[in-house]
């Protein structure tokens, strides 16, 4: 990683743009407590912050660095305390390339209120951001908010990781991972966990719920959390698809030459469960496809070759054709 980003930033320089290039260096998630490889961490590690990747709430998840790199407009060696969110990118780039807001940029769309704050100020001229909350989600579960009251700094936890015990991740093995819900967390909705990150930034001393502070501290980020709600709509979910949630090497034109071109017919043919594809870059056929595979003309198959002399059924091209691959066969490319 440290070799590629360097390859990067080297490229800029040489081509002279890296005055002129914005560069941004940043994590979504903390280290992967529970990888590990002949005995030894390979996901990283998180110090004293407890927790890791797939955590919402656990500081040792959140935590990531942000570094920031613009010749001549950023000090260079700069360390900032101020936490920031993933949220603030785009505001944050908004301004610093001088486009106008999300909205103006998008008159048609109804006017909405970004979670994002700009950054801009604070990274070129020091100017420090006002307290802000922060929410902290696992998927669309809220796991933790994070508010200054009174000049301090809180963190309330709504759900907790089930840790292996006397540690704080889920078990060992690369493919281990905490999950976000179900069995995997303990709801604490109705009996909050909170913490003073100002003075107690592990998170190793909950403040007891018997304390004035805890519930002067519970009530304000509640208050906080039900206006969030009343103004922020959630969007459709793009997930229900899995096929949405998959990467797809096999729709890149380098790895199937026909996607990008002009496709000018299908061939089916049933008895060999085969598909044909004429393009302008070649023919190319599809074989062994299940019978269910050719309803929509819905190109899923694991093998291309030359087609040859055989008879097959030609099928007009079909403008709303979805490309797609059969999960079932990743491994077989």
């Amino acid at each position: 990683m440290d070799a590629g980003v360097g390859a990067i930033l080297d490229a800029l320089e040489q081509h002279e743009i890296d005055d002129n290039t914005i560069v941004y260096f940043l994590s979504d998630h903390g280290g992967h407590l529970e990888a590990i490889d002949k005995g030894q961490r390979t996901g990283g590690h998180n110090g004293l912050f407890k927790g890791g990747k797939g955590m919402g709430g656990a500081e040792g998840g959140i935590r990531v660095p942000g570094i920031f790199k613009w010749k001549g407009h950023m000090p260079a060696g700069k360390t900032i305390d101020t936490p920031t969110s993933l949220l603030d990118t785009l505001p944050t780039l908004l301004e610093l390339t001088d486009l106008p807001p999300v909205n103006s940029l998008f008159p048609e769309l109804p006017e909405r209120d970004l979670d994002g704050t700009s950054l801009a100020g604070l990274l070129t001229e020091g100017t420090a951001l006002k307290p802000r909350s922060l929410i902290h989600h696992c998927r669309q579960a809220i796991h933790a908010l994070r508010l200054v009251v009174e000049g301090r700094v809180y963190k309330m936890h709504l759900a907790k990781h089930k840790w292996s015990p006397g540690s704080t991740q889920c078990g060992w093995g690369s493919n281990n991972l905490c999950s976000c819900f179900g069995d995997g967390v303990e709801d604490l909705t109705f009996d909050p966990e909170v913490y003073d990150l100002t003075n107690d930034p592990y998170e190793d001393k909950p403040i007891s719920s018997e304390s004035t502070e805890y519930w002067h501290v519970v009530g304000a980020l509640r208050q906080f959390l039900a206006e969030w709600k009343a103004r922020v709509p959630y969007p459709p979910s793009q997930f229900k698809n899995k096929m949405d949630t998959m990467l797809s090497p096999w729709l890149q034109p380098f790895r199937i030459p026909f996607f990008g071109s002009e496709i000018s017919e299908v061939s089916s043919d049933y008895s060999n469960e085969n598909i044909g594809i004429t393009s302008s870059e070649g023919a190319y056929v599809f074989e062994e496809l299940e019978e269910e595979e050719f309803q929509g003309l819905m190109v899923v198959g694991p093998y291309m070759h030359e087609p040859d002399d055989a008879d097959v059924e030609v099928v007009p091209n079909q403008p709303d054709m979805e490309w797609r691959r059969d999960p079932k066969r990743l491994n077989e490319w």
